[in-house]
């Protein structure tokens, strides 16, 4: 089958050919902009994710694997730390990845990151859920607590 672009162009109006013109240009220069370097690609992965304590407000207690990787980490040091605290939980030197076991222990969400110096390579948070919560109408949460099972 033969397909005649002239006739096409010809039904077109100028300025229609001008912004499908336009719009193919700008979405090269859209994937050709994409190679920027200044993207971060370190991960900080919590597991359990979600600390669950009986009541609201009552101290969650739960082993956390925290487990990172960073691929541009062979020549510098990499600290985990808990956003609240000044100290580093764990630091390693010259490593892409790592794993450590941390004792939560908190009635609140916790953030960690991942620095590098003073940069942040990755954020991660362990959030603390709770089976009853203290509804403030004593009836029904009283209804809601004998038939649930956790």
């Amino acid at each position: 089958m033969y397909f005649n672009w002239t006739t096409l162009l010809k039904r077109l109006s100028g300025k229609m050919v001008w912004l499908a013109a336009t719009y193919m240009c700008l979405a090269v220069d859209a994937f050709a902009l994409d190679t920027s370097t200044d993207v971060v690609s370190a991960q900080l992965m919590p597991k359990p994710k979600r600390c669950i304590a009986l009541h609201r407000g009552q101290v969650c207690y739960q082993k956390i694997d925290m487990q990172w990787h960073y691929p541009d980490a062979q020549t510098t040091k990499i600290c985990l730390y808990e956003v609240s605290e000044a100290q580093p939980i764990e630091c390693w030197i010259k490593l892409s990845k790592g794993k450590i076991r941390i004792n939560f222990e908190s009635a609140h969400d916790k953030v960690y990151q991942l620095r590098e110096g003073q940069k942040v390579l990755a954020e991660s948070l362990v959030s603390v859920a709770w089976v009853y919560g203290g509804n403030q109408n004593k009836k029904i949460d009283k209804r809601r607590r004998s038939w649930r099972i956790f």
